[in-house]
């Protein structure tokens, strides 16, 4: 146990070192959404080609921040009611494996199975998409269009980019992605 103690303290501080120094590929609205290549906890691997011409949601989070945990269920209803991600909707997760968070992959896989969590969580190890976002307020949720560009950043105080204050409640997400729905295809959910 007290082995642990300081390799959850040095991945907490080489998380807070890669936060305050994340760079921003999207940061506005019609930014493109970074490149990466990232596994999923299924052994499933994702590109930005995979998800073109579908909405794309995806939110940071981990399994010590509480306000992150409180939203994953309502991800998990959307990911069932919008298709599972073989319709016009992509709902991902972003998880820091030893990065943002201090459980490994295996860790992070089986915080996801106990929880009943089966929407697919990309397993961020290197931090790609970490530092590429302003991800350093957790839970922090992105919106990509058809076209793979950026249409809203929204973390838990629902601004663009403050602080954590809690988690963004009622029907937000799901508002969100009707509206954006709307305009990129013409249909409602």
């Amino acid at each position: 146990m007290t082995d642990r103690i300081p390799a959850r303290l040095l991945t907490l501080i080489l998380a807070l070192c890669l936060l305050l120094a994340g760079s921003a590929a999207a940061e506005k609205a019609g930014d493109p959404i970074a490149d990466f290549s990232l596994t999923d906890q299924y052994g499933n691997t994702w590109t930005p080609a995979d998800l073109a011409g579908k909405i794309v949601f995806l939110n940071f989070w981990a399994t010590w921040c509480g306000p992150c945990v409180s939203e994953m269920p309502e991800f998990e209803t959307l990911y069932h009611e919008l298709g599972e991600n073989k319709e016009e909707i992509v709902i991902l997760g972003v998880a820091g494996p030893g990065i943002i968070d201090y459980e490994d992959e295996a860790g992070i896989a089986s915080f996801l199975e106990q929880n009943s969590l089966t929407y697919p969580v990309l397993m961020d190890t290197e931090g790609i998409l970490w530092q590429a976002y302003p991800s350093q307020y957790i839970p922090c949720s992105l919106f990509f269009l058809p076209d793979g560009t950026l249409a809203e950043i929204r973390l838990p105080d629902g601004s663009t980019g403050t602080k954590i204050v809690g988690i963004i409640g009622g029907d937000y997400f799901r508002e969100t992605l009707e509206a954006l729905r709307q305009t990129a295809f013409s249909v409602q959910l």
